[in-house]
């Protein structure tokens, strides 16, 4: 008897392995897969400070993930020590490159392809998540990253490392093969100096951040290294680096600034410019993101836009499709299926500008807005219905507001039945109104009281309900499994 109740134990103790396993693969995702890979750049030796080309530069992502990617970053090394690195959009554009050093560029895939990364029936996001079961073929973004380096003296040995943040994990690349840069000889007699622009002159309002603009400077026989601003006036250029710094003035006035770049022999050159601040610039606001169907006209509201010490005189809008637009609200179609950027661009009475941008994306299937207009929407909803599989049903709800995309959930057996939509605006996966259809319009809108099915983030996931179930049913096969065996019995 105590045998047989010692094996009953242990028995027990296995069926609890199992049942955690069982939990924990259902209830907790895979983890993320990423593969990193760099090749040997060229040259691989150089006299000087010269560009290195790595031309592949690999990011491999599995084609069953979701892969909610926040950060690109590549990175130089001296030893272990790092000396430079480029942030940069899946899409190659760069938003931090401190020494600008840096140059990348997408390869593949093509921008046509990347954007239906976006589209969630194709199988991929980064971020977006994807809808359907169907496993997909692996997915390579491939990158050129070209490097101005900035040698010391004597010779020095660099490499290269590629890290990608997530939401949740950093992956990184092994290190590239060593490059190898040789200090180059001094000023010769022949370099012929740079030419320093830097452009101009400038408007702003007060408090206003402007970006200034040295691109024009330009090197006959080589290359700027580097561009060094005085925007205090007391001679030296120490206030701000790089090709486009940004900078603000809290009085009005003219201010004097001035750049001084370098080349890659140390030979230089300053130029001169001015910033003339008055009054408060406007403010430029744009109602958006949009969603739209081709063809289907989209108003776009410029009307929250301000300026504080006089009036807005111009609304100028770019909607992303090589056309334009004027006027406070405008009514623009897009042709055809895609992501497009908008641009409003407000003027005021002393001619001083601000930007905003926004996006409208353009999908085949259904859209539906809800906005001040729908009926009985004293809760200030504000967004989109969207059918994104074009099965009749509006699997998710957009909050134009806050950004975030949920799944919906509804009250029919199919598309034909459906009356009302359970919402979750505030994306905290719980449902919080009803939206009443009628006749496939908006009738009204309720606060939603009990749960719905389907509410969660936006990314398909396993129904929580059909987990629980499941880990209960597999609790009971175990236990009478295990009691015909008789490892488990009544006494």
């Amino acid at each position: 008897m105590g045998l047989k109740k010692v094996k009953s134990h242990i028995v027990g103790l296995i069926a609890a392995g199992i049942l955690i396993t069982l939990i924990f693969s259902i209830l907790i995702p895979p983890a993320m897969s990423i593969n990193l890979s760099i090749e040997a750049p060229e040259p691989t030796y150089s006299v000087g400070d010269r560009t290195f080309t790595f031309s592949n530069v690999n990011i491999t992502i599995s084609g069953v993930e979701t892969i909610p990617m926040t950060s690109i970053n590549f990175t130089i090394f001296l030893g272990t020590t790092e000396i430079d690195h480029v942030r940069f959009h899946v899409n190659g554009i760069e938003y931090e490159d401190p020494a600008d050093r840096f140059e990348t560029r997408l390869v593949s895939p093509s921008q046509d392809a990347l954007d239906n990364l976006f589209i969630p029936s194709v199988g991929y996001g980064y971020g977006y998540g994807y809808v359907t079961d169907t496993v997909y073929d692996d997915i390579i973004f491939t990158y050129q990253i070209n490097y101005t380096t900035n040698a010391p003296k004597g010779s020095t040995d660099y490499r290269a490392k590629f890290f990608v943040d997530t939401s949740s994990d950093t992956y990184a690349s092994d290190f590239s093969d060593i490059f190898t840069v040789k200090k180059g000889t001094p000023v010769s007699d022949t370099n012929k100096p740079p030419i320093a622009d830097a452009g101009g002159p400038y408007n702003a309002g007060m408090n206003q951040m402007i970006t200034l603009d040295g691109s024009e400077s330009d090197d006959p026989d080589g290359t700027i290294d580097s561009y060094n601003w005085d925007l205090d006036n007391d001679g030296q250029f120490d206030d701000a680096t790089g090709i486009a710094p940004t900078k603000s003035w809290s009085t009005s006035g003219t201010y004097p600034i001035s750049l001084m770049v370098t080349d890659n022999e140390g030979a230089t050159d300053t130029d001169s410019s001015t910033v003339t601040v008055t009054g408060y610039a406007p403010v430029a606001k744009i109602d958006g993101p949009y969603y739209g169907n081709p063809g289907k006209v989209i108003k776009m509201n410029a009307s929250e836009s301000y300026d504080t010490d006089g009036t807005i005189v111009k609304y100028n809008w770019t909607f992303g499709d090589f056309t334009t637009g004027s006027g406070q609200i405008v009514n623009h179609a897009y042709p055809t299926v895609g992501n497009y950027t908008i641009t409003l661009t407000v003027t005021d009475n002393e001619g001083l500008t601000d930007t905003e941008t926004t996006t409208a994306r353009i999908i085949a299937c259904g859209v539906l807005e809800v906005n001040e207009t729908s009926p009985n929407n004293k809760y200030n909803l504000k967004g989109y219905l969207l059918d994104e599989n074009c099965n009749g049903v509006y699997e998710f709800y957009f909050n134009s507001t806050s950004g975030k995309k949920t799944l919906t959930g509804n009250d029919g057996k199919n598309a034909s039945d459906i009356k009302k939509y359970f919402i979750d605006d505030d994306a905290d996966g719980i449902a919080d109104y009803n939206i009443h259809m009628k006749n496939g319009k908006v009738d009204d809108i309720t606060p939603h009281q009990g749960g719905g099915p389907g509410i969660g983030d936006g990314t398909a996931g396993f129904p929580i309900w059909l987990a629980i179930v499941g880990i209960i049913v597999a609790i009971v096969i175990i236990i009478i499994v295990l009691f015909k065996k008789g490892f488990i019995y009544l006494e």
